[in-house]
């Protein structure tokens, strides 16, 4: 991921720039990650992100692959749980 240097980095949408300026000025290492993943353009295909995708792939694997509970019912053939 390549880190953003100005609003138009983040968005093409005028009217969010316009908001950011107004509450960060131009200073984009002050802008909150909530925010950011609201305003940040999404991918194309997808209803998110790029930065919330990442953020989903990073705590959807550190939760689920090292759960005892999943890996004791896994099935390796199907890729499913087991009863």
């Amino acid at each position: 991921m390549i880190p953003i240097s100005n609003w138009e980095d983040l968005t093409d949408d005028e009217e969010v720039i316009e908001a950011l300026r107004d509450v960060y000025g131009n200073d984009v290492e002050k802008l909150d990650l909530l925010i950011g993943l609201h305003a940040e353009k999404k991918i194309k295909g997808f209803a998110i992100s790029e930065t919330a995708f990442f953020i989903f792939l990073l705590i959807a694997s550190r939760y689920a692959l090292p759960h005892l509970t999943f890996q004791d019912r896994m099935i390796p053939t199907f890729s499913s749980f087991s009863h």
